[in-house]
């Protein structure tokens, strides 16, 4: 870590500070099939939930998301 503090310093780069916590936007665009995006628009109807709602939920249970 010394050396590379070092090199970074000679070659005059950015060193990040320690325990830097990357920042996340919670946005991004995401192309699906057609019927992909048909049958989750339909699937959030019947859950009477919004499109984003909907796949968020999906999302969250699949990595395993815990509130809190």
């Amino acid at each position: 870590m010394t050396a590379w503090i070092a090199t970074a310093k000679a070659m005059e780069r950015d060193i990040p500070a320690p325990g830097r916590i990357e920042q996340y936007s919670g946005k991004w665009l995401q192309r699906a099939s057609k019927s992909l995006h048909g049958r989750l628009t339909e699937q959030a109807k019947r859950e009477g939930v919004s499109f984003n709602t909907y796949v968020i939920s999906i999302l969250a249970a699949a990595v395993g998301h815990r509130a809190g």
